[in-house]
């Protein structure tokens, strides 16, 4: 096995990772359209479907964890999660997107590859 996490990734053939983040990502946009629509009516689709996709991230996380360690998957998965919401909120809900985001969201990046790089 190779101490390079990306080729780690690659190398097994498991791309869990960042599936497990785009049904993190789902999962939490469902949530927050059930949220907007401000309904109590937990049958609403939207909140079937993010509960959903909450179950599959764990799955997908479940399923990464077998092949890659935690302290990588993580931080990628949640790094990875953290910039597409926040986009997925600029363009979907109409939020903020100010030079501080924009700053935020290069510090998870880069925070996110040096500690990948450091393990």
């Amino acid at each position: 096995m190779t101490d390079n996490p990306i080729q780690q990734v690659h190398s097994n053939g498991s791309m869990a990772s960042p599936w497990c983040s785009g049904a993190n990502m789902l999962g939490n946009f469902f949530i927050k359209w059930f949220s907007v629509g401000a309904s109590n009516n937990y049958t609403v689709r939207s909140f079937i479907l993010g509960i959903c996709r909450f179950g599959i991230n764990l799955l997908l996380y479940a399923k990464a964890l077998k092949t890659i360690s935690r302290a990588i998957v993580y931080p990628i998965m949640i790094g990875m999660t953290m910039n597409r919401l926040t986009l997925l909120g600029v363009f979907a809900f109409r939020e903020r997107f100010t030079a501080r985001d924009v700053l935020g969201l290069v510090f998870v990046v880069a925070g996110v590859a040096l500690f990948s790089r450091a393990l």
